[in-house]
């Protein structure tokens, strides 16, 4: 198994970005879990491959949660 170093190294970065996700992953899972439930608002994605439908999903979710705000010039 090649660690983060060694995967860098090597210039193998398919390697270097799934061990840099993997703990990215369980980090941020530990920190959500020491949330407060309420506090986390979970939305699923349709189709993650497109930026657009992305950005629009995730507008729509955070208008229905009153999760927006008017920014002022």
């Amino acid at each position: 198994m090649l660690f983060l170093p060694n995967a860098i190294h090597a210039g193998d970065y398919q390697k270097t970005a799934e061990l840099v996700l993997r703990y990215y992953d369980k980090t941020y899972a530990f920190g959500l879990g020491k949330r407060e439930e309420s506090r986390v608002f979970r939305l699923r994605i349709n189709d993650l491959l497109s930026s657009d439908i992305v950005s629009a999903q995730v507008l729509e979710f955070a208008r229905q949660k009153g999760l927006t705000w008017k920014l002022s010039n």
